[in-house]
């Protein structure tokens, strides 16, 4: 008989054999052998080719049986215990590892769990269904096992000879005595032995194998990083002298570059570079990390993989075209949540017609070129998550050099355990990691002092801090000027527009951002009734992703041109996005947001526009609903001293300052990061009934909380949004074929996401009472504005629910005072 891995509908609808058995096991393992990283560090544990033949070997072979070959090619015993092959494969390999001649104690778990769980999440390993699986599926397994020796002795003796010669073949009664011995390791392992180690172990075990079975499964070649050019980012600054390459970002490029004949490759792995916005710190970075790749190659023989971070979507397409100009577009992938796979495939297609939508989005997700570049959310939730989907590329952060851009946008209460974690990726996988900001957060400091109780993380910086200084000292482009009365804070718009009035220069570009929508609408709304400025315009998520595009390439096209621009916007200008205005004012937040607010300002360092203004005001309870009464009151306190301003050299002091009290001020306000780190040392992937605390599953970087309370609405704000719709509606919804909808939503996401906006469910209800502009897609989930209610307020009696030429969403239809949105 021959036994088959995966089967395919033919054109007839017909199952028909896609792969034999032993083919896609030895195609597995010869893949786990190919991705392994050559430098893992997991202290007394030792990933050798016996483990990796075993994982590999073993994670399929309870397809034996006759149950799983007739449910794969006759569609029969679908309901059925009998067909499941993991738990017995997990079985199968535990027993098989308990005849490795040496190893790890916990070695044959290891295997066990990974493959118990290859084609779903994790779960705690002492709930992970052993001996209780057992207890009520006994009769069903011992058919199994015999089935298994039975018809399929002579293959799996072949098999298990030709890749474990020394071993005595398995006989039917080692797996038939199979007791609670698995079980009560799990939890020895939760419990007792509980330590970071194992939870590294095994999410890089079971990355491995699920990457390696689905690339096989998927029939796509694995993927190996190759070496890049050390001197591009050389080249291409020769190459745009006139316009980049200022002295003193030729100084900064240097003495970071310079920092390489310091360092220990082999040794230093976590970096920090902390320097003033517009000192060219991306391409510095760049430029340092090839040359830290080049190194690493040289001493240790393989070339690591780019893993470049950044905090938000909507900032990277900026960093996308830096490194656009430096690399091939084969060199590099960007995945986030709106990466557009069908657009991928399309352009593969003229190379490839054979090229399918499927394996494209698996070579996304499997991380496969040389340079990623990704978000803090992406990338953070494949490390800490117990999804199969998400660790699917955990093995690919192994041995890479990652840099985390804006690193200060990480939530405060996260700062302990992200340190820790970047620490254990550097001691146990061989990573190298960049913080990068000009605000530099005390994160591998509150790691030391919550987690580890000592002084335990060190990091280099790639400037000094005599470099750092004089860095910031160099500038003089703004001065930050607090009006944030405590005891007078404003009240409403008409407040903040007399203390606008008084201070803004009618010849200057301006900047405003506050801490809520509602207060944005309000603002933005006074500015337009005094007619402030002719090119008056508004950024927040009130208004649609492809919207919010359109308007910043707008107003990047009328600065370059010196036209007087006011923006209103939210938090979302903060960092990274490439504008400069004259002047600004920003409702009062955290003071690192403070300064990145300040970096859109006078951001070229131009000529008569020294010490450019950022005036700080205070509306009345916005910033503490938004941050907590903590970070307003350490914000206010360091800014109210006495002084007219504080010039830009003096901003990394005061940084220093702000992220000194922040850390120390409440330890309370760490117990998340304490929390979680303790259910991934006890291997806590969920809740289970013996213990109420925080679990894995509960790790979001970024905290939901309007998730209960909001819904999507798509907004059909062009004919491409209209056109998306309709195949939304009319095909998506009603199809009842699952692989045919997956691929559709495929095609549609990446545009589809870029016209949805978050509304507000109870503001959702009311428009539902004023009229029938907007419309349910998906009960209580998805709804829709259509064309009819879409264009200018002003333009009659016409109810417009989405205003293109203001603030978007028009909330203000339906008034409530009670709101704060």
């Amino acid at each position: 008989m021959i036994f088959y891995s995966h089967s395919r509908k033919n054109e007839k609808e017909e199952y028909e054999p896609a792969k034999e058995l032993q083919e896609h096991l030895e195609s597995v393992t010869k893949n786990i052998k190919l991705n392994v990283h050559p430098h893992l560090d997991f202290n007394d544990f030792s990933v050798s080719p016996e483990l990796l033949n075993i994982l590999g070997l073993c994670h399929d072979i309870g397809k034996y049986t006759t149950w799983f070959q007739e449910y794969l090619l006759l569609a029969k015993h679908k309901g059925e215990a009998k067909k499941n092959h993991a738990f017995l494969s997990a079985v199968f390999a535990y027993n098989l590892a308990l005849h490795l001649p040496s190893g790890y104690k916990f070695l044959p778990f290891f295997l066990f769990y990974c493959i118990k769980h290859h084609h779903g999440a994790l779960c705690p390993p002492g709930k992970s269904g052993t001996a209780s699986y057992l207890l009520s599926q006994r009769n069903n397994f011992e058919k199994q096992v015999k089935n298994l020796f039975k018809n399929s002795a002579p293959e799996i003796e072949s098999l298990t000879k030709k890749h474990f010669p020394d071993f005595q073949p398995l006989r039917l009664t080692e797996l038939l005595e199979y007791n609670e011995k698995i079980e009560k390791t799990g939890r020895l392992l939760q419990k007792k032995k509980a330590k970071i180690d194992h939870y590294f172990i095994i999410l890089y075990l079971f990355s491995l194998l699920i990457s390696s079975d689905k690339i096989d499964a998927g029939e796509i070649d694995p993927f190996v990083p190759d070496g890049l050019s050390s001197d591009k980012v050389n080249q291409y600054l020769a190459s745009k002298k006139d316009k980049l390459l200022t002295d003193i970002r030729t100084q900064a490029k240097d003495d970071i570059e310079n920092k390489l004949n310091e360092i220990e490759t082999d040794k230093d792995r976590l970096f920090s570079l902390t320097a003033p916005t517009g000192i060219g710190k991306t391409l510095s970075v760049i430029n340092f990390v090839l040359k830290l790749k080049e190194k690493i190659h040289k001493l240790q023989g393989y070339h690591p993989q780019i893993i470049y971070c950044l905090p938000f979507i909507n900032i990277i397409e900026q960093t996308h075209k830096i490194l656009s100009d430096l690399f091939e577009k084969e060199k590099i992938l960007t995945h986030h949540q709106y990466t557009d796979i069908w657009s991928m495939v399309q352009e593969q297609k003229g190379k490839d017609e054979e090229f399918s939508l499927a394996r494209k989005l698996l070579e996304v997700e499997d991380w496969q070129k040389d340079i990623i570049l990704t978000t803090f959310v992406q990338f953070f939730h494949s490390i800490i998550t117990n999804q199969n989907r998400m660790l699917k590329k955990f093995y690919r952060i192994a041995g890479s050099i990652i840099v985390l851009d804006e690193i200060q946008n990480v939530q405060a209460q996260y700062w302990p355990l992200i340190g820790a974690v970047l620490y254990h990726l550097s001691e146990f996988l061989n990573c190298r990691i960049i913080l990068m900001t000009a605000t530099q957060p005390l994160i591998f400091e509150a790691a030391n002092r919550e987690i580890f109780e000592q002084e335990r993380i060190k990091c280099r910086p790639l400037l000094n801090q005599k470099q750092t200084e004089y860095y910031f000292s160099q500038f003089d482009r703004t001065r930050i000027i607090s009006l944030a009365d405590k005891k007078n804070p404003l009240k409403n718009a008409e407040e903040f527009y007399n203390i606008f009035s008084e201070r803004w220069d009618d010849g200057k570009s301006c900047l405003i951002v506050v801490n809520t929508i509602k207060r944005s609408t309000e603002v933005f709304e006074k500015l337009k009734k005094e007619n402030a400025s002719p090119h008056l315009y508004y950024l927040s998520t009130n208004i649609v992703p492809v919207h919010r595009k359109y308007i910043i390439r707008k107003i990047r096209r009328l600065l370059k041109e010196g036209e007087k621009v006011i923006l209103v916007s939210t938090q979302s200008i903060e960092a990274g996005v490439d504008l400069d205005f004259d002047m600004g004012f920003r409702d009062i937040g955290p003071l690192d947001s403070i300064i990145q607010v300040a970096g859109r300002i006078n951001r070229n360092n131009r000529n008569g526009f020294q010490n450019a203004p950022l005036y700080i005001v205070n509306f009345k309870q916005d910033a503490e609903r938004i941050y907590g009464k903590i970070i307003v009151r350490t914000t206010r306190e360091i800014l109210s001293t006495g002084k007219a301003g504080f010039s830009e050299n003096e901003y990394l002091s005061l940084i220093n300052q702000y992220y000194s009290l922040i850390s120390h001020e409440d330890r309370s306000s760490f117990e998340n990061s304490r929390l979680l780190y303790n259910a991934m040392k006890q291997l806590r992937f969920t809740h289970d009934e013996e213990d109420d605390g925080k679990a894995v599953e509960d790790f979001q970087l970024i905290e939901d909380t309007k998730k209960a309370h909001y819904a999507d609405v798509f907004v059909v704000i062009t004919k491409n949004a209209s056109r998306i719709l309709n195949i939304y509606m009319n095909e998506y919804l009603v199809s009842n074929n699952f692989k045919e909808k997956k691929e559709l939503y495929l095609k549609i996401k990446s545009a589809f996401n870029q016209y949805k906006i978050s509304v507000p469910r109870q503001i959702i209800r009311k428009l539902d009472d004023h009229s029938n502009g907007i419309r349910e897609l998906i009960p209580n989930k998805l709804y829709y504005i259509s064309e009819d209610y879409i264009g200018k307020e002003d333009e009659g009696s016409k109810i417009v629910l989405y205003d293109y030429c203001t603030t978007g969403f028009c909330r203000k239809v339906i008034e409530s005072e009670t709101l704060i949105f």
